[in-house]
C-alpha cells in the first residue's frame, strides 16, 4: 500500500499531521463533538461519506466560522466524485482522453 502522507501523530501534548477528515484537530469549539463523530464515521467506512457530510453540515450550522469543518465539508463531496469516476472505469480513460487532445 502506498503511504499517502496523511496521518496524525502525537508530539508532546499536541496532535500534528494532515487529516483527510478522519481526525478532528480543533476540538475547543462548540461543534467539536459533531466533528469527532464525522471523523469516526469516515474511519469506519471511508467510501460512504454521507453520514460524515451530514454531521459536518450540522457542525457548520452550529459554528459557521469553523474552518476545519468547512474544509472537510467541501472536500468530502470531491472524494465521492473522484471515487465514482474511478469505480465506473472512466477515471483513467477520461484523464488519458483529455491529455491526448
Amino acid at each position: 500500500m502506498v503511504n499517502s502522507g496523511i496521518g496524525v501523530s502525537k508530539v508532546g501534548n499536541e496532535n500534528v499531521g494532515i487529516s483527510d477528515g478522519t481526525f478532528a484537530f480543533d476540538t475547543d469549539r462548540p461543534d467539536a463533538a459533531l466533528k469527532a463523530q464525522a471523523a469516526q464515521e469516515l474511519k469506519q467506512d471511508r467510501n460512504n461519506t454521507s453520514a460524515a457530510i451530514s454531521l459536518l453540515n450540522q457542525a457548520t450550522a452550529q459554528d459557521s466560522n469553523d474552518a476545519e469543518a468547512l474544509i472537510y465539508q467541501e472536500d468530502l463531496p470531491c472524494h465521492e466524485f473522484w471515487k465514482s469516476l474511478c469505480d465506473s472505469g472512466g477515471g483513467n480513460n477520461a484523464l488519458w482522453r483529455s491529455r491526448d487532445r
